[in-house]
């Protein structure tokens, strides 16, 4: 059984609200079968087999390198070791970092503590003895994150971390979102209904550096297995758009739009759909080191693992998310939200006037990571968005932004269902 969830995906999909379809799929092609509430059994087709090579592979043995981490995060002294440095291939690349960068990265007392868990495989190939892995880490403070560390069996038999082999940073996945604005009767008030989009974050940063490796980015799709690329969308600086790390669409006619999500219509969504069932769906990345696509790519390559949402899939998502606030305290210094978050954001405001439906002016944004999200304990107050401003801004900045009279007028809550999908909810005053 244990080897069979090391080779097959089983995720379920949400299609309506009481109601949820599964799929099977090969980790390796990415091909499967999806069986919806109305299957019959004896209609539904055999997913494609693993090879005997990757059946084979010890991957039982993948637990030894989890827990070699655990014992040498345990002290400094453990993470500089020479045991450490040999948990890591010499081949080592994990969204640009290399071995000697990750290594460094690691060697600071606050990672003292860090603890691996939870590793579920995404697929193996048995030749190269590479696994796709997701693992969970937890650090002393309590904040806890879940990240891909693909594994390589050396010749000695020991697994060590293999990295993505990925030259650049990004996040590429269909997402849903849904904007509520005031509530009735305690109820958010939906407004324009649900949006299905994909998203394609991506920084051209490398590590910690503060300027841009790559500057512009070109992402492209196929539902042929490679045979036939499409131009998804372009991404290039915008003067405009300081106020994200990550680069924005490249739209000539609205130099103002920030944005890094294009829409998907139901029609697209069911033709890309059955092409990522069939194994046939792929993505690929070039990226440049200028700003306007010139010059000799870096270039990545992948199969696309999570289907893009329908309306009513969508929909579905965000009903069976389990995410959502305390609607009456919009408005007030704080905010209750509740369900599986990796992201809260809100914004802090102030009445321009002195009746209820005065204006607001915006004062102060904050954003807490799937790292500091334990912190929070489930409620996120214009208090602790002052504290976390303390961190790397003057008292009197972070007062004019967090001070008396401002209260959370805005909260967005970023989570993802089990493909890997992100679901967004937005709630205004």
């Amino acid at each position: 059984l244990d080897k069979l969830l090391d080779t097959i995906a089983f995720q379920s999909t949400a299609t309506s609200a009481t109601e949820q379809s599964m799929t099977a799929t090969n980790k390796n092609t990415g091909a499967g079968v999806t069986i919806a509430p109305t299957t019959q059994v004896a209609s539904v087709t055999a997913v494609t087999a693993p090879t005997k090579t990757d059946v084979d592979l010890n991957t039982a043995s993948i637990q030894a390198l989890v827990d070699a981490f655990n014992a040498n995060f345990a002290t400094l002294a453990g993470i500089q070791s020479p045991a450490m440095a040999d948990l890591f291939d010499s081949a080592y690349l994990n969204s640009g970092a290399d071995k000697t960068t990750q290594l460094t990265r690691f060697n600071n007392p606050t990672n003292v503590g860090i603890t691996l868990s939870s590793y579920v495989l995404q697929g193996c190939d048995g030749e190269s003895k590479i696994c796709k892995a997701e693992m969970t880490s937890k650090s002393a403070n309590g904040g806890g994150n879940k990240f891909n560390l693909p594994v390589k069996q050396g010749v000695d038999g020991k697994w060590r971390a293999y990295g993505n082999q990925i030259p650049f940073e990004f996040d590429f996945k269909p997402t849903v979102q849904a904007n509520y604005s005031g509530s009735t009767n305690g109820v958010p008030t939906l407004i324009g209904g649900t949006q299905t989009n994909f998203n394609f974050w991506f920084t051209g940063y490398i590590g910690t550096a503060t300027t841009r490796t790559y500057n512009s980015a070109k992402l492209f799709t196929s539902n042929d297995n490679g045979a036939n690329w499409v131009l998804s969308m372009s991404l290039k600086p915008n003067a405009n758009c300081t106020g994200n790390n990550w680069l924005p669409i490249d739209n000539s006619t609205n130099l103002f739009e920030c944005r890094n999500v294009k829409s998907v219509s139901d029609a697209d969504a069911a033709t890309n759909n059955a092409a990522r069932l069939a194994g046939n769906r792929k993505f690929k990345i070039e990226a440049y080191t200028s700003a306007n696509y010139t010059g000799t790519p870096k270039v990545f390559e992948d199969r696309v693992l999570s289907d893009n949402f329908t309306a009513a899939t969508g929909a579905a998502a965000i009903a069976n998310s389990g995410v959502g606030i305390t609607a009456a305290d919009l408005g007030t210094s704080s905010v209750r939200f509740f369900g599986p978050v990796d992201e809260v954001r809100i914004e802090v405001g102030m009445s321009t006037g002195t009746t209820t439906s005065a204006a607001v002016s915006i004062t102060g944004t904050t954003t807490w990571d799937s790292n500091q999200i334990a912190s929070l304990s489930g409620v996120a107050s214009v208090a602790k968005a002052y504290d976390l401003c303390l961190t790397n801004s003057p008292a009197n900045v972070c007062t004019t932004s967090y001070g008396t009279g401002t209260f959370v007028n805005f909260i967005g809550l970023a989570s993802r269902t089990t493909q890997g999908q992100g679901v967004f909810v937005t709630y205004k005053k």
